[in-house]
């Protein structure tokens, strides 16, 4: 599993121990999302911090013994409700922690439910939806290229 809901995280088997025990943070400078726009099948938009370069995703990890007696690792990004203009192109976005809790979101000592949900409850930083071509939409490419806008920023009018 990539992605862990916040709303049940604390709820589910597959995470209960991970969202207590194992929280990570996981750098991007972004992330994509693709709006279903005719004429065009899918129109592809970077997401990403307005004024700073990299963003911490709320993330959780597992390391455990599979089925065959493998260790498995495991990482999920942790969603929440789309808000600002990610809510024009999709439900769910991923939470986006400040810089101010990164060191409470890794501490070993927080533990408790109520203080993990709070963490969680913070409100999503305002993100700018860049129009980029589609070159993303193949994992064979790489490069400054695939983040070039090709218009103007998505507004939530």
């Amino acid at each position: 599993m990539i992605n862990a809901r916040v709303e049940t995280v604390l709820e589910k088997p597959a995470f209960r121990s991970a969202i207590r025990y194992h929280r990570c943070l996981i750098p991007a400078q972004g992330f994509y999302e693709w709006r279903h726009d005719p004429p065009r099948a899918k129109a592809p938009f970077f997401l990403t911090l307005a004024n700073e370069g990299v963003m911490a995703l709320a993330g959780i990890f597992e390391h455990y013994a599979g089925p065959d007696g493998q260790f498995i690792d495991s990482v999920a990004i942790l969603t929440r409700e789309a808000s600002g203009v990610v809510r024009l192109l999709h439900d769910r976005m991923p939470v986006i922690l400040s810089t101010a809790i990164h060191t409470t979101w890794l501490d070993r000592n927080c533990t408790e439910r109520h203080e993990i949900d709070e963490l969680l409850r913070l409100p999503a930083p305002d993100l700018v939806a860049i129009p980029v071509g589609t070159l993303v939409n193949s994992t064979r490419n790489e490069g400054a290229a695939l983040i070039e806008p090709i218009g103007p920023p998505l507004t939530a009018e």
